[in-house]
């Protein structure tokens, strides 16, 4: 196959190999030396792959123009809508990770004032440090991060945290306005006449113009950095922060949580969510779109401040959660039952025997209430056995929160009942009893 010269009006800022490879899938697109629609549409699937994607978009924002009139627009729309846009564009979308430490020591700082008022209750400060990292593509195309810390079983109710929702100013002083307004009216009248060797003419006109301005000031525009707010009626809270060039998202941040929790409280544990929302960029501006570029939920064990006992049963929440999720990772590799073709954009099945823990399954056991948890028969012994494990400790927590007692969890669970005991007065005037269950 002969190479067509690249024109000079392709794109100056391209490469000289992204060039030549522009000028050969010219040439494809055209049919030269091809048999066929599919396999030009290959070859052009071949060259999407060698050249670069920020030259590609270069080429299709900047050089756009000098592609007109060519079969390579047409084709490579095929080729991208065959292999879809998504997988095209996953080299420039922004990958962000999240941290949180696997156990926390919380103090007690409860005032008289407090006590006098909720007997019973006592207020706990924890101080939750957290951090993000940019694994890929910019800082930039990350919009907004957010944080939602929840009490799974809402044995902890939030009383009060940090930071606080705050807007930033980004002028300083007032911002001034003028308008100026002007209005110009005219009329005239011309004759003229013209005679042979001479002319003669008359010209009159009115006019008037009027001009008017309005000036006053305005409270300089404010952009919200941190929203803060309460969720679940108390049992949570979330954090909404907002990158900008004054306030960067990445690094180790701190968030404090005041909890209120019955006073024999000795440990419980947190369900802290993390999510990043950014920029996708697509091949060309109008198809840049907005996702969320990370997710991830963490289990925070809490524990109180010189507290052995409750120390060591969060320390094994730890170990058990972790060795939960690194079975599930290990039998549900996705990568020993498939192929992958043309860099990843296309992944095909191989049919693999091996029982595969899904990662559904993971989240809905990790985060279900205390005994309602199933492990599947199906599941790899490995996996089992790592879920009982952490089951255990998740129940040896429960017991530490104050709400249960030393034998068995205890819920009340009203029932509705048939007959009027005559024994039991509160039946006889709700006709609802009360009925110790362990979930």
């Amino acid at each position: 196959m002969s190479r067509v010269t690249a024109p000079a009006m392709i794109s100056p800022a391209l490469s000289s190999r992204d060039i030549g490879l522009v000028s050969e899938v010219k040439e494809v697109a055209s049919g030269a030396g091809s048999d066929s629609k599919l396999k030009r549409q290959r070859s052009l699937a071949i060259w999407l792959q060698r050249v670069s994607m920020v030259s590609l978009r270069k080429l299709l924002r900047s050089g756009a123009s000098s592609l007109l009139g060519t079969p390579l627009l047409p084709a490579l729309a095929a080729v991208i809508c065959s292999l879809g846009c998504a997988s095209l564009a996953t080299a420039s979308e922004p990958r962000v990770q999240f941290d949180l430490p696997y156990q926390i020591v919380c103090v007690d700082v409860t005032s008289p004032e407090f006590a006098e008022r909720n007997p019973g209750q006592r207020l706990i400060e924890a101080r939750l440090p957290f951090s993000m990292l940019l694994t890929s593509g910019r800082a930039k195309d990350v919009s907004q991060v957010t944080l939602r810390a929840s009490s799974p079983h809402a044995t902890m109710l939030v009383a009060d945290y940090l930071p606080k929702t705050l807007h930033e100013e980004q002028t300083i002083g007032g911002v001034e306005v003028h308008k100026d307004h002007e209005l110009t009216t005219s009329l005239g009248v011309n004759l003229s006449g013209k005679y042979t060797g001479a002319g003669v003419g008359a010209e009159t006109g009115i006019g008037e113009k009027r001009t008017s301005g309005t000036k006053y000031q305005l409270l300089p525009p404010r952009e919200t950095v941190v929203a803060a707010g309460k969720v679940g009626r108390g049992a949570g809270v979330y954090f909404k922060l907002v990158a900008s060039d004054r306030n960067p998202w990445e690094g180790e941040r701190e968030i404090v949580l005041i909890l209120q929790v019955p006073a024999a409280w000795r440990a419980d544990y947190l369900h802290v969510r993390c999510e990043a929302t950014g920029v996708r960029h697509g091949l060309v501006k109008s198809m840049d779109e907005t996702i969320r570029v990370a997710q991830r939920d963490f289990l925070v064990a809490l524990c109180h401040v010189g507290d052995e006992q409750a120390r060591l049963a969060a320390d094994e929440l730890a170990r058990s959660e972790s060795q939960l999720r690194r079975a599930v990772m290990a039998a549900g590799n996705p990568e020993r039952d498939s192929i992958s073709l043309l860099g990843g954009a296309i992944s095909i099945p191989t049919g693999g025997s091996q029982p595969v823990a899904p990662q559904a399954w993971l989240g809905e056991f990790l985060f279900a209430s205390v005994g309602r948890g199933k492990i599947p028969n199906s599941l790899p012994g490995e996996v089992k056995a790592a879920a009982v494990r952490f089951q255990d400790a998740r129940t040896a927590i429960w017991q530490l929160t104050g709400w249960g007692n030393s034998s068995a969890t205890r819920v009340e669970v009203l029932r509705p009942v048939s007959t009027t005991p005559a024994s039991n007065a509160s039946s006889a005037t709700t006709g609802w009893t009360s009925q110790s269950a362990t979930p």
